[in-house]
């Protein structure tokens, strides 16, 4: 019990460090029983194609919970690291490992209480209005109701305390495998300058500018996920590298230019810079790393989000599409009129188009080289030329060995095409045409290839073609007859398959609506790690820095020296992470530019104004972040300089 009251004092004196640990704990313990009260929702699983959002809902839980897990342990020892003299102390007034470590366990059972009380409680508070923000990104019924899931409480809590059993063990561990009476000279102990890390430093920079180089110039969207991963790995290490060693490399180059560095407005600020990168050099590496996922996954997801609806049109180039044999194609649609009929709805726009199954591959220059469907960046399907001549209303009179080429979005340039070893020439390259269905919905886009030559659809496939006929038209009616008419016909067998806009809509709702759902999430928890990164980071140094601003003051220096030399250093380093983050971000938009197209995402200008936008917003969130955490620097600072030469000064 004894133990049980040093404890609840020490949180209560400590508050500066303590209190945003818990404010932490209580959030991430509210987003996590949000997500798993929005996973366990019952009514979500009576929507159409429910378990698309669920497998997403899961999927940020688990990686909430790795996101939690890590800063809790990484806070936890900063904790533990700032609070080394109050823990000597005790050793010095006779408390044994054993005691101390009760201590510890007593103030990580108080933490876990707090957070899960106060975290249950605003997760109960702000889960219904998040559950209407995804009601409204992902397009949910009004039949989807809030559901209040006691089971999410309990599985929240139990997560919430096996990581705290995890940092109960490792403090326990800690206390036990070190001597406490030398704890207290962790934070005085002389910073030993060693040798410029000049290998090191141009090592990392090389790590760093290879990563941008490969992101550049992947010019083959087929490869572009693989290399956005190796070149995401080399610019994590990069960034690490160059934040350990090559800052300090180039501030040790600035250090031995006298006229630079002997001077009274840079020598207090390089010298400053220098030692807190040395202290603090992966904090700001993290930072950095933080930053840029926050802006990439923003970015990349909001494109995602917005440019849904010329994905679904590209898919879907009329309200209803069908596809059959193209033997029975007539039949199907007499049949598809006559239920029209009876629901008192009007078919328009009805167009159809002849196409083969489709062969995957890259397209380079004037050559299609065949692969596989999972590295291919292209799907070529053969079109029937009589079914686009009526399509297109026109005639093209094709000669023996002659095709059309048709890739939307793009032009194709070269006056033939080289398929499987035997070049085609290419009478005519199509700009745009009325209707271009993509081969079974696929995200990988289409070429389309026209030609009647039998021998060469013969040879492009390396079998006799097999064309199915793609039907697409739109209707004309009263909504809810509209409704009523693709409920009725919407249907998938060996033979035919009928599919609509509204159908399609729900699924892509589902899927990008809650990813950006998700990502929002994460980001926000990317940004909210950040926060308390720097917060401590700033709290540390201001421990640390106190007694060596005392001494300038004392030297000579006044209060607002002393400011103005803070405030370069602190503009300098807090803002460094952020500029790293931005430039990784824009290095990074030609890969992510060919992933996107990969997908079918082409609206180049809309990634571009995204990414300016979520920058220009992340600027502002991370100002303000820099100045309130720098407040509590200052206040460190200034409140441990002598009183008196104050008002001398």
């Amino acid at each position: 019990m004894f133990l049980m009251k040093i404890s609840l004092h020490n949180l209560r004196s400590n508050k500066a460090m303590t209190l945003p640990y818990l404010i932490a704990s209580s959030i991430f313990t509210s987003f996590l029983f949000i997500l798993l009260n929005l996973y366990l929702n019952t009514s979500i699983r009576t929507m159409h194609n429910s378990s698309t959002l669920k497998n997403i809902l899961m999927l940020g839980v688990i990686l909430l919970t790795f996101l939690v897990f890590v800063f809790m342990i990484y806070a936890s020892s900063y904790l533990t690291k700032l609070r080394a003299k109050e823990l000597s102390l005790y050793s010095v007034l006779g408390m044994n490992k054993k005691q101390i470590s009760i201590l510890l366990i007593d103030e990580e059972l108080i933490f876990y209480t707090l957070s899960v009380f106060c975290g249950l409680i605003f997760g109960t508070i702000f889960s219904r209005f998040l559950f209407l923000i995804l009601q409204r990104m992902v397009g949910l019924s009004e039949k989807i109701k809030y559901d209040f899931s006691v089971s999410a409480l309990g599985i929240a809590s139990v997560v919430i305390g096996l990581i705290y059993l995890i940092i109960i063990a490792i403090s326990v561990h800690r206390v036990y495998g070190l001597n406490i009476k030398e704890l207290s000279q962790t934070q005085k102990k002389s910073e030993n300058s060693g040798k410029i890390p000049w290998f090191f430093g141009t090592i990392s920079f090389v790590i760093l500018i290879t990563g941008y180089v490969i992101a550049v110039t992947t010019k083959n969207p087929a490869t572009s996920v693989s290399r956005f991963e190796i070149a995401s790995l080399l610019v994590i290490l990069g960034i690490f590298g160059t934040f350990m060693t090559s800052d300090i490399v180039v501030l040790n180059m600035l250090k031995k230019n006298s006229k630079v560095y002997y001077n009274f407005a840079n020598f207090f600020t390089i010298a400053a810079i220098l030692h807190r990168l040395k202290r603090s050099s992966v904090a700001l590496a993290t930072i950095c790393l933080l930053c840029t996922a926050a802006l990439i996954t923003v970015t990349t997801l909001s494109c995602f989000y917005v440019g849904k609806n010329s994905l679904i049109q590209q898919w879907f180039p009329r309200q209803v599409m069908v596809t059959s044999n193209s033997k029975d194609n007539a039949s199907v649609l007499a049949n598809l009129k006559k239920v029209a009929a009876k629901d008192e709805i009007k078919l328009t726009n009805i167009n159809s188009l002849d196409m083969s199954q489709a062969i995957y591959g890259s397209l380079k220059g004037n050559s299609f080289n065949i692969d596989d469907s999972i590295n291919a960046h292209y799907q070529m399907s053969l079109v029937s030329l009589n079914s686009f001549e009526k399509n297109e209303r026109k005639n093209f009179h094709l000669k023996s060995n002659q095709v059309l080429v048709f890739i939307p979005d793009q032009r194709y340039n070269f006056s033939s095409i080289k398929i499987r070893n035997k070049v085609y020439s290419v009478k005519k390259s199509i700009r745009k045409v009325g209707f271009a269905p993509v081969n079974d919905n696929s995200i990988v886009p289409n070429i389309y290839i026209v030609s009647e030559n039998a021998a060469d659809e013969f040879n492009i496939l390396k079998m006799t073609p097999v064309f199915k006929s793609i039907t697409g038209f739109n209707l004309k009616g009263k909504r809810s007859q509209k409704n009523r008419y693709i409920k009725s016909v919407e249907r998938s067998t060996a033979t035919i398959k009928i599919a609509s806009q509204d159908t399609m809509q729900k699924v892509v709702n589902s899927l990008f609506g809650g990813l950006l759902f998700i990502g929002l999430i994460l980001s926000f928890i990317f940004i909210f790690i950040t926060a308390f990164t720097m917060y401590y980071k700033q709290i540390s140094e201001g421990f640390e820095d106190r007694s060596d601003f005392n001494v300038l003051h004392k030297l000579g220096m006044n209060v607002k020296q002393i400011r103005k030399t803070i405030n370069k250093q602190v503009v300098i380093t807090a803002f460094a992470p952020l500029i790293f983050a931005i430039i990784n971000q824009i290095f990074a938009f030609p890969i992510i530019l060919k992933i996107l197209k990969l997908l079918s995402l082409t609206n180049d200008r809309l990634f571009i104004a995204t990414g300016i936008i979520t920058s220009v917003a992340f600027l502002i969130f991370y100002s303000l972040i820099c100045v309130s955490t720098t407040h509590n620097y200052f206040v460190l600072i200034e409140g441990n300089i002598d009183k008196s030469l104050v008002e001398e000064n």
